[in-house]
């Protein structure tokens, strides 16, 4: 057992809409959540499917889809300087800005990417929001997800008034969340951002898993893009891993060319 045939077929497959990122089961082992976030080319909107999976036979069976409302649009950067680039025309309408400046800016949805569960109240599911810069919070109840509460992932006079809306969409000042994780104690829960290189920190109720408060409490500054973090087991070290700083590196942007400056 716990071996992988190479002539092995699927116990099942589903097929969903598109961005899938991560996938896993809810405490009692009965339900699958796999958040989607929508590209530029997806006609679909984000969202997270629930599919409830039978352990006796691992089949899995889609229940529901869960469309998360957009986060609110942070009106503090101004018009933009000029109109008809490919995210300028999505981020701006009438002189008000629509969405926040993210990996995907012809989208203004918050793009649930990856997702964690409270360790103690375990109808708690925290989902990281890519394209939102922003954790939600959910209650899980019967294969579906109902939106509790939402928290920004970055200050909220990031990226500035002085940054160049025109640029390339990955470019300065854009961020985007990507892991998530809860500390082993159900106290702090945390969010790495890509662009503005810190590891998010927010506050919960370690009984009931509730977010404290509608911003992080504190981050940790990383000097490279954090992709990924994990914790050890007795919660005592994070360790964060990804690539070269967007933020002032030789290639700003999720997508760089490797030179042997790169660490």
């Amino acid at each position: 057992g716990g071996t992988l045939a190479p002539d092995a077929s699927p116990t099942c497959v589903v097929k969903l809409t598109q961005g899938s990122h991560s996938i896993a089961a809810n405490a009692g082992n009965t339900t699958v959540y796999v958040p989607e976030v929508a590209a530029i080319n997806h006609r679909q909107g984000s969202r997270i499917h629930s599919l409830r999976f039978d352990v006796a036979t691992g089949q899995l069976t889609p229940t529901s889809v869960t469309i998360p409302p957009p986060d609110p649009p942070d009106l503090s950067l101004g018009p933009a300087v000029e109109l008809g680039t490919r995210f300028t025309e999505a981020l701006w309408a009438d002189g008000k800005l629509t969405g926040p400046r993210n990996r995907f800016n012809s989208r203004c949805e918050p793009g649930p990417r990856q997702f964690c569960i409270h360790p103690h109240a375990t109808t708690c599911h925290y989902f990281a929001n890519e394209q939102g810069n922003s954790v939600t919070q959910y209650n899980a109840s019967q294969d579906t997800l109902h939106a509790m509460s939402t928290a920004a992932s970055v200050p909220a006079d990031y990226p500035g008034a002085d940054v160049d809306l025109s640029a390339p969409h990955c470019a300065g000042g854009c961020s985007h969340l990507s892991e998530i994780h809860v500390h082993p104690n159900g106290a702090t829960l945390y969010a790495s951002n890509r662009g503005y290189d810190s590891v998010a920190c927010f506050a919960l109720d370690p009984r009931t898993g509730d977010l404290q408060g509608d911003v992080f409490t504190k981050e940790a500054l990383c000097d490279h893009t954090p992709q990924c973090f994990a914790l050890d087991p007795l919660g005592v070290f994070l360790y964060a891993g990804g690539g070269p700083s967007r933020t002032g590196g030789p290639h700003p942007g999720l997508d760089f060319v490797p030179d042997s400056s790169d660490g």
